[in-house]
């Protein structure tokens, strides 16, 4: 039967030993997951029978890499069922083992390289978690910011699961380690501007600023794609804006001397009209889009 990629719900247990890996939807995004099994318990819920499979993954908590506890629900079934049609199974019997493994380990790439703070993009459906465990959705296409160490100091009592071990390895040495298979495929953070999504996800104030607290799926975070002629309509004198351009330019090292990691390597500069400084404010906040402009002609040359 195995051999035929078929099961039956007595027989499920069978395939479910500890320490296997688990292919899963994650509950939020739908997003494709690997967990590794736990062990798996017969139990009988509201007169039926049904398989729970403790799970655990990987994911940062206070700074610092830890093992988190997820449990997987199956529904009794009569006779036999493909088993790469479960809700959830065992890698070995997904139909393109090999590529989804380079997917998990692509995504876990991701989300090791998206630790600290981060400007993205983000295209997809993030998610929120109440109290009472209920999951909230609201499709996203925006710009928001990745930062899982800022979110849980505002946000102590969200509906996390449960921590049950700490990986003994640093975060630096995740990327080498086999366990990296086991990644959270998603990150904590903020989006901005987020009045319309009043209704469906936890909103703050942030600086006066409507802002939501989800979290979003790693694979759905993109890099910003500047606007390449920002600074070609940027209306101030050319040999103002020709020194901008190379004072820009001039600076390519990043600054590493920084005592807060990640910090120190970015530019800012205040653009300022003398005999208008009540709009100084609106080109302060041009100066993003300005400097990636630049930035974004560079890598073009």
């Amino acid at each position: 039967m195995l051999k035929r990629g078929k099961i039956t719900f007595e027989l499920l247990g069978y395939i479910l030993k500890q320490k296997v890996l688990i292919y899963t939807l994650w509950p939020g995004t739908e997003k494709a997951a690997c967990v590794e099994s736990q062990g798996a318990t017969f139990v009988a819920f509201n007169g039926k029978y049904e398989l729970q499979l403790k799970t655990r993954y990987l994911d940062v908590r206070a700074g610092e890499l830890q093992w988190v506890s997820h449990t997987l629900y199956a529904e009794s079934f009569q006779g036999e069922r493909t088993i790469n049609e479960l809700p959830w199974y065992p890698v070995e019997y997904h139909s393109n083992q090999e590529h989804i493994r380079e997917h998990f380990l692509a995504t876990a790439s991701k989300f090791i390289a998206l630790q600290g703070c981060h400007y993205r993009h983000y295209s997809g459906q993030a998610f929120a978690t109440n109290e009472q465990g209920i999951v909230r959705r609201q499709q996203l296409d925006k710009r928001v910011l990745v930062c899982s160490d800022l979110f849980e100091k505002l946000m102590p009592d969200y509906q996390h699961s449960p921590i049950i071990g700490q990986l003994e390895i640093r975060k630096e040495e995740l990327d080498r380690s086999s366990d990296r298979i086991f990644c959270s495929t998603t990150v904590r953070g903020y989006c901005f501007g987020t009045a319309e999504f009043r209704e469906s996800l936890p909103i703050i104030s942030i600086h006066n600023r409507l802002t939501s607290k989800v979290e979003f799926a790693v694979e759905d975070l993109q890099l910003i794609s500047w606007h390449g002629d920002a600074l070609a309509n940027l209306q101030i004198p050319p040999k103002r804006k020709e020194t901008l351009r190379k004072v820009v330019s001039a600076i390519s090292a990043p600054v590493v001397n920084d005592f807060i990691e990640g910090k120190g390597n970015s530019i800012v500069i205040l653009l300022r009209q003398a005999f208008l400084p009540t709009i100084t404010h609106g080109f302060t906040d041009a100066s993003a889009v300005l400097l990636g402009s630049v930035r974004h002609s560079q890598q073009r040359h």
